[in-house]
C-alpha cells in the first residue's frame, strides 16, 4: 500500500470517528435531558400549579436550559426537526414554571391555560 492510500484511509477513519462521537454525545445529552424533563413534568400538579413549583423545579429548569444549549451545539443535521420539537416542549415547560411563580397575579383564563398546558405536557410523556 502506498503512502497516499494509507493517508487517505487514515483521514477517512478520523472523520468517521469524529462524526460518530458527535452523534453519541448528542444521544447522551438527549437521554439526560429527556429523563430530567420527564421528572420535572411529573412534579407539576395541574390542579395546584403554584404549590407544585418549588426549588426543585426551578433548579431542574436551570439544568434543562444548560442541557438544551449543549444539545443545540451537538445537533446532527438529520435531527434538526426533532430538536425544534424538543425546544417547543422546553419553552412550554419554562412558561408554565415562570407563570406559575406569579400565580396570584394571573387572571382566571390564564390560570386555565397553564393548567391545560401542564396536562398536555403530562399526556405527551
Amino acid at each position: 500500500m502506498n503512502s497516499k492510500a494509507f493517508k487517505l484511509i487514515t483521514i477517512i477513519l478520523i472523520i468517521i470517528v469524529g462524526l460518530t462521537s458527535c452523534s453519541s454525545e448528542y444521544s447522551k445529552l438527549l437521554k439526560e435531558y429527556e429523563s430530567l424533563f420527564d421528572n420535572t413534568v411529573n412534579l407539576l400538579d395541574s390542579e395546584k400549579v403554584y404549590e407544585s413549583i418549588n426549588n426543585n423545579l426551578t433548579m431542574n429548569l436551570e439544568k434543562l436550559n444548560k442541557l438544551l444549549a449543549d444539545i443545540e451545539k451537538n445537533v446532527p443535521n438529520d435531527e434538526v426537526m426533532d430538536f425544534m420539537i424538543l425546544r417547543d416542549k422546553h419553552d412550554s415547560l419554562e412558561e408554565i414554571i415562570k407563570k406559575g411563580l406569579k400565580w396570584d397575579s394571573l387572571g382566571e383564563f390564564e390560570k386555565f391555560l397553564i393548567k391545560e398546558r401542564v396536562n398536555k405536557l403530562k399526556s405527551k410523556q
